[in-house]
């Protein structure tokens, strides 16, 4: 996949590793949003947020190292912002024209966005109303959804909570969506889209391994 068509859908993550280029962090990084659950508990009491700047890079062994690319952002959350990505997602060398693995770096930036008291920021994944999942996504990832989907569009303002299991390579599986009037219309309609495009960071065990999660969205048509 060239850089060309990745810019166009901006919604598939292992595109940037296909890339096997590094890609500006400014322009084109993706985020990860933070979970209250996911916090350094000294963060969360003093109500600490900011967006932090990292850069993985992924070897063509598998082995991946990861670095805060600028000084920005609290010093408490610098280094877990690396810990939480490197460690939760399977991350895969980038091909070259050969079929030979060759390294990548893949930037992101991880937004601690939770504060200690009060609502959630606004951009924060619990204000998103996403539950037991960590979400991975270009800004606006669903702008796509009424395009793909037009008979959505009817139903603006309408709230449904959607649960689904986030596999362990960070994909969505088994998604249902729960609404008393139209819950086989919405999954049909809607759990395709977030299956084909979701992107979550996925638990992991007391080993550091990663295992499949329980997670929810509480999704407003908008």
């Amino acid at each position: 996949m060239n850089r060309s068509a990745w810019c166009k859908s901006m919604l598939l993550f292992w595109a940037i590793c296909c890339l096997g280029q590094a890609v500006s962090a400014s322009s084109s990084a993706l985020v990860v949003r933070i979970q209250r659950n996911d916090y350094p508990p000294e963060a969360l009491i003093n109500g600490l947020a900011g967006d932090i700047p990292i850069r993985v890079r992924v070897e063509p062994d598998g082995q991946v190292r990861c670095e805060v690319m600028a000084n920005e952002g609290p010093e408490i959350l610098r280094k877990p912002s690396c810990s939480l990505v490197a460690h939760r997602w399977p991350f895969s060398p980038a091909l070259d024209a050969n079929g030979k693995p060759e390294s990548v770096d893949i930037p992101l930036v991880v937004r601690w966005a939770r504060m200690s008291n009060g609502p959630a920021a606004k951009d924060s994944a619990d204000a998103l109303g996403f539950g037991g999942a960590t979400p991975i996504s270009p800004e606006n990832w669903l702008d796509t959804l009424y395009q793909e989907r037009p008979a959505l569009a009817a139903f603006q303002g309408r709230d449904v909570l959607i649960r689904f299991i986030v596999t362990t390579a960070g994909r969505m599986h088994n998604c249902l969506v729960e609404d008393r009037a139209r819950a086989s219309f919405f999954t049909e309609q809607l759990c395709p889209v977030l299956e084909r495009h979701a992107l979550l960071l996925p638990a992991i065990d007391s080993e550091g391994r990663a295992i499949p999660t329980r997670g929810t969205i509480r999704f407003t048509f908008g």
